[in-house]
């Protein structure tokens, strides 16, 4: 009976710790850096994917002749491995903060900011700028939740010292 205590007294400090404000100052910095991530990204990604295209355009101009399919595969397969790094790591933090904000239920930061970063990561790594368009407006989510943080999460909620 007395571990049984101890167990219910150590979840009840757990909970306590996960909920209070200290643990508010890391979810902002997790939902700073995805909103970043979720802006820089997917401009990132755009960017590699125009500098493969130039590759290829430059090989072709070099040849002087018409690419086989196999040559413009080898020429973008880098290209594209590379640009699907940014998608990755968006993909990732959007899991992230998902199971973190859930875990601490905290609701400052909408459902829909982390279904955009993982579907957008997910279709970017696939299709690449169909999933980039997701990315970016999860990250301008993100960014725009920041100011709820430094409300109160309750309405009525005032602090006396």
């Amino acid at each position: 009976m007395f571990k049984f205590a101890k167990l219910v007294e150590y979840q009840n400090k757990r909970s306590f710790i996960m909920n209070n404000d200290t643990n508010t100052a890391g979810l902002k910095k997790l939902a700073f850096t995805n909103g970043l991530i979720g802006i820089i990204g997917p401009i990132l990604s755009f960017f590699i994917r125009i500098i493969g295209l130039a590759m290829v355009s430059s090989k072709l101009a070099k040849t002087g002749h018409t690419l086989t399919q196999q040559e413009i595969f080898s020429a973008q397969l880098p290209v594209y491995l590379i640009s699907a790094i940014p998608g990755l790591i968006v993909l990732i933090l959007g899991i992230v903060a998902l199971v973190k904000f859930r875990k601490a239920e905290n609701n400052t930061v909408s459902l829909a900011a982390h279904i955009l970063l993982i579907v957008g990561g997910a279709l970017s790594i696939v299709v690449g700028i169909f999933g980039e368009i997701p990315e970016f407006i999860g990250g301008i989510l993100y960014l725009t939740s920041l100011k709820k943080f430094d409300q109160p999460q309750f309405p009525n909620q005032n602090i006396q010292q």
